[in-house]
C-alpha cells in the first residue's frame, strides 16, 4: 500500500471530500481501482465515483456510496492509501545558473558564442555571451529551448528575429 494523503474537509452537501496529497510521488488515479482508507487500524477498501484536482496538491473526491453529510464526516482526517498509483518520474533538478560555459547555438545549429553569465532582471532570465567579440544579452524561456545536451554543455535555442543584428 502506498500513502498518498488525507482527507482533510468535506466540500459541498453531495459527499464530497478534499484529499490533501502528501506524497510528492503521488501522478494519478487508477479510478477503477479502490483507494484503501484507514479506519480503527484497518485498511477499508473505496471507490471513486468522480474526482477532479483542486490544485497541485489537494483532490477533490466523490466516493460511489457515500452520499451524505454526516457519513463524509466520518471519513475527515483519515490517511488514504492506494496499491496501484502510478508513480512520477523522478525529474532531475538543473539550475539554470549551471549553464555559465555552455555553448549557446541558434536555430541554424550555428554556435554564437559562450554563455559567460546568467542574469535575472525582475524575474526576465537573460543570457549573456560573447559573439563576435561583444557581449550580448538573450532573453531565455524554457520555451525557446530546442536541445540541452549537458554532457556537451550546449544550449540550441530559439534567437528571436533581428535580435543579434541589433548588436553588430
Amino acid at each position: 500500500m502506498i500513502y498518498i494523503g488525507k482527507l482533510t474537509k468535506v466540500y459541498g452537501n453531495n459527499g464530497e471530500l478534499i484529499l490533501k496529497i502528501e506524497n510528492q510521488d503521488f501522478v494519478d488515479f487508477k479510478i477503477k481501482e479502490p483507494v484503501f482508507i484507514e479506519i480503527n487500524n484497518r485498511s477499508v477498501p473505496f471507490f471513486i465515483k468522480e474526482y477532479s484536482y483542486k490544485g497541485n496538491s489537494s483532490v477533490l473526491i466523490l466516493f460511489d456510496d457515500i452520499v451524505t453529510e454526516n457519513r463524509t464526516k466520518l471519513l475527515l482526517n483519515k490517511k488514504v492509501y492506494n496499491s496501484s498509483i502510478k508513480k512520477a518520474k523522478k525529474k532531475t533538478k538543473f539550475d539554470i545558473y549551471n549553464l555559465v560555459g555552455f555553448s549557446l547555438f541558434d536555430n541554424n545549429s550555428e554556435q554564437l558564442g559562450e554563455i559567460i553569465a546568467v542574469e535575472n532582471y525582475n524575474s526576465n532570465i537573460v543570457l549573456e555571451i560573447k559573439y563576435k567579440k561583444r557581449k550580448i544579452l538573450i532573453p531565455f524561456n524554457e520555451d525557446l529551448i530546442t536541445n540541452l545536451d549537458i554532457n556537451k554543455k550546449q544550449l540550441y535555442l530559439i534567437i528571436p528575429e533581428g535580435l543579434l543584428e541589433l548588436y553588430l
